[in-house]
């Protein structure tokens, strides 16, 4: 017949038992319950001898915290190196045969980080209530906003003549996005180098969007709430897909990403100065940092690479992406145009595809509409991360247009 494991019964309730607490054999029920008793109390009942489990439930408290005591039970023997995460730990002596060599304590591998050194989850470790940003510096981006309405107002200074609306936007992408000579490196952001490459961002989106014909025709008060959602998601693509045209040609490493125009930043040699913006350390605010470095980043500009797309292409997926977004952010009669625009841009699509004799191109579109999702988890995720961080009151500046940067990290 096979030995196995002696079977260990709790010294207080007699229940079957998982290990070795407060120094005596005992279940887990026993072990809480004497966690939470004030053992300062009186610890006698009137019987003096209650039976203390009986048809599953525990009956006198003080005849349980007598029992306790009476074992051996014992504040000071508490473990302050057991393991906070597995149900398994490692048996004592007592529970095991007589002869059989002292079970190794398992290792669990706990990874070393800021949080499981604390004890407490990343979104929480900036609780510090004497660095709570109560008092908010105010920037006004009101005369960025007119710039961008003049612009949408008026339209751009140069026209295109082609096909379509899509056409005609991918023509001036084409010119927004043509490679600039010398590369920069860009060693620091902070609040100067963030500025410019907002202001950048918004005002190229706003141009962009005034080649789109059926967009112009809208009331400028739905061009200009489409246009406070789309800048960020359209930055956002038009960073990653310079990022993987440049990788291509081979112009930098794998640790580096298009930040600007005509800039760039190296992970492996780079800072972020957020002074400005809060009064917390990078360290405890890693968790709601917009890094260019997480998973998404990587597997978007891989996606790229590997699509490789024309301008008509990539300038769908950035209406795409803009269009959708807006629609679901505003609902009501913003919703109703952006659906309107998006099946006029998905004709142009599809005559593109016709006219460039391209007839199985399903597996090129679902190639586009998954780095497009890809951008959205993200974004959805940073909304999460953002709704946290004003629970906590962690961000010290605050906007004259805070519908402008809702998405922005900020």
């Amino acid at each position: 017949m096979e030995i196995g494991r002696r079977v260990s019964i709790c010294k207080i309730c007699g229940q079957l038992a998982n290990g070795n607490h407060f120094g005596v054999i005992s279940c887990r029920a026993c072990a809480a319950f004497f966690r939470r008793a004030n053992v300062e109390s009186d610890t006698f009942c009137a019987l003096g001898n209650c039976q203390i489990h009986r048809n599953g439930k525990f009956y006198c408290k003080k005849c349980r915290l007598r029992k306790c005591l009476e074992v051996g039970m014992d504040v000071r023997k508490f473990q302050h190196d057991r393991d906070l995460i597995s149900t398994s730990t490692s048996s004592s002596t007592d529970s095991e045969p007589s002869g059989s060599p002292k079970p190794k304590r398992r290792s669990q591998g706990i990874p070393v980080s800021l949080a499981s050194f604390l004890g407490r989850p990343a979104f929480i470790l900036s609780c510090e209530p004497e660095r709570a940003c109560r008092v908010k510096t105010v920037i006004d981006v009101t005369f960025l906003v007119n710039q961008a309405m003049d612009v949408l107002r008026n339209g751009d200074t140069r026209r295109y003549f082609g096909r379509d609306s899509l056409e005609n936007m991918a023509l001036k992408f084409r010119e927004l996005k043509k490679a600039k000579p010398n590369l920069k490196i860009l060693k620091v952001l902070g609040l100067k180098e963030t500025m410019h490459f907002w202001e950048q961002g918004f005002l190229s989106t706003a141009s962009w969007l005034t080649h789109f014909e059926e967009f112009q025709q809208l009331p400028l008060n739905i061009k200009m709430q489409v246009l406070k959602i789309a800048w960020i998601l359209w930055g956002r693509l038009d960073k990653l897909a310079r990022t993987a045209d440049e990788r291509r040609r081979n112009s930098f490493g794998q640790s580096a990403y298009m930040i600007g125009e005509d800039v760039f930043l190296d992970l492996k040699d780079f800072e972020v100065d957020i002074s400005w913006c809060t009064n917390y350390s990078k360290d405890q605010l890693v968790y709601y940092l917009d890094c260019h470095h997480d998973e998404y980043f990587n597997k978007i500009v891989d996606l790229l690479i590997d699509l490789n797309p024309t301008d008509i292409e990539l300038n769908y997926m950035l209406i795409e992406l803009c269009l959708h977004y807006a629609g679901k952010k505003h609902q009501g009669e913003v919703l109703k145009f952006t659906d309107q625009l998006m099946e006029g841009i998905s004709n142009n699509l599809h005559d593109y595809y016709q006219q460039e004799q391209i007839s199985n191109y399903s597996s090129r579109l679902a190639k586009m509409m998954k780095i497009d999702n890809l951008i959205r988890q993200n974004l959805y995720e940073r909304l999460e991360r953002q709704e946290v961080a004003k629970v906590f009151n962690i961000i010290s500046v605050h906007f004259s247009h805070p519908d402008m940067f809702c998405d922005s990290g900020f």
